[in-house]
Protein backbone atom coordinates (compact mmCIF):
# COMPACT_ATOMS: atom_id res chain seq x y z
CA UNK A 1 0.00 0.00 0.00
CA UNK A 2 1.24 3.21 -0.51
CA UNK A 3 1.09 6.32 1.62
CA UNK A 4 -0.71 9.48 0.55
CA UNK A 5 -0.40 13.10 1.11
CA UNK A 6 -1.68 15.87 1.21
CA UNK A 7 -0.11 19.05 -1.49
CA UNK A 8 0.18 22.21 0.83
CA UNK A 9 -0.64 24.59 -2.38
CA UNK A 10 -3.39 22.52 -3.89
CA UNK A 11 -5.09 20.77 -1.12
CA UNK A 12 -4.97 16.92 -3.97
CA UNK A 13 -4.23 13.77 -2.08
CA UNK A 14 -1.52 12.03 -4.24
CA UNK A 15 0.82 9.17 -3.24
CA UNK A 16 4.01 9.99 -1.98
CA UNK A 17 6.03 8.39 -4.05
CA UNK A 18 4.80 9.43 -6.95
CA UNK A 19 3.16 12.63 -6.61
CA UNK A 20 5.92 14.25 -4.70
CA UNK A 21 9.74 14.44 -5.35
CA UNK A 22 12.49 13.91 -2.11
CA UNK A 23 14.84 16.60 -1.38
CA UNK A 24 17.09 14.79 0.59
CA UNK A 25 17.44 10.94 2.05
CA UNK A 26 14.80 11.04 4.27
CA UNK A 27 12.35 14.02 3.38
CA UNK A 28 9.99 14.64 0.76
CA UNK A 29 8.66 18.28 -0.47
CA UNK A 30 5.45 19.44 1.11
CA UNK A 31 3.99 20.54 -2.63
CA UNK A 32 3.24 18.07 -5.20
CA UNK A 33 5.37 17.59 -8.27
CA UNK A 34 2.90 19.72 -10.67
CA UNK A 35 2.42 22.46 -7.81
CA UNK A 36 5.99 23.38 -7.66
CA UNK A 37 6.45 22.73 -11.62
CA UNK A 38 4.30 25.91 -11.74
CA UNK A 39 6.05 27.79 -8.97
CA UNK A 40 9.06 27.28 -11.07
CA UNK A 41 7.82 28.67 -14.36
CA UNK A 42 6.53 31.30 -13.08
CA UNK A 43 9.63 32.25 -11.10
CA UNK A 44 11.78 31.69 -14.35
CA UNK A 45 9.47 33.68 -16.58
CA UNK A 46 9.49 36.62 -13.36
CA UNK A 47 13.45 36.25 -13.23
CA UNK A 48 14.89 36.12 -16.80
CA UNK A 49 17.81 37.80 -16.28
CA UNK A 50 18.83 35.87 -13.37
CA UNK A 51 18.28 32.62 -15.24
CA UNK A 52 20.33 33.56 -17.96
CA UNK A 53 23.01 34.75 -15.50
CA UNK A 54 23.32 31.36 -14.45
CA UNK A 55 23.19 30.01 -17.67
CA UNK A 56 26.33 32.10 -19.06
CA UNK A 57 28.23 31.25 -15.66
CA UNK A 58 27.83 27.91 -16.20
CA UNK A 59 28.79 28.02 -19.72
CA UNK A 60 32.12 30.01 -18.89
CA UNK A 61 33.01 27.12 -16.02
CA UNK A 62 32.10 24.56 -18.30
CA UNK A 63 33.27 25.33 -22.05
CA UNK A 64 34.05 22.18 -23.32
CA UNK A 65 30.60 20.53 -22.77
CA UNK A 66 28.81 23.12 -24.28
CA UNK A 67 30.99 23.08 -27.25
CA UNK A 68 30.02 19.48 -27.68
CA UNK A 69 26.87 19.30 -26.50
CA UNK A 70 26.10 22.46 -29.16
CA UNK A 71 27.79 20.30 -32.16
CA UNK A 72 25.81 17.16 -31.04
CA UNK A 73 22.53 19.16 -31.61
CA UNK A 74 23.64 21.53 -34.11
CA UNK A 75 24.03 17.88 -36.10
CA UNK A 76 20.76 16.74 -35.16
CA UNK A 77 18.51 19.44 -36.34
CA UNK A 78 20.94 20.95 -39.11
CA UNK A 79 18.92 19.70 -42.36
CA UNK A 80 21.03 21.31 -45.50
CA UNK A 81 17.57 21.17 -48.07
CA UNK A 82 15.56 23.75 -45.27
CA UNK A 83 18.86 25.85 -45.08
CA UNK A 84 19.09 25.85 -49.03
CA UNK A 85 15.89 27.05 -49.24
CA UNK A 86 16.20 29.44 -46.73
CA UNK A 87 18.98 30.96 -48.15
CA UNK A 88 17.07 31.16 -51.78
CA UNK A 89 14.28 32.83 -50.15
CA UNK A 90 16.34 35.47 -48.71
CA UNK A 91 18.49 35.91 -51.71
CA UNK A 92 15.46 36.53 -53.85
CA UNK A 93 13.41 38.24 -51.03
CA UNK A 94 10.26 35.81 -51.07
CA UNK A 95 8.59 35.92 -47.67
CA UNK A 96 6.68 33.03 -46.44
Amino acid sequence: MTELRECKKCQETKPLTTGFKKYNKKAYRWTCNECFNKNIRKWRSENKEVVAGYFSDWVDKNREKWCTYSKIKQKEYYDPEKQRIKNMNYRYGIVI
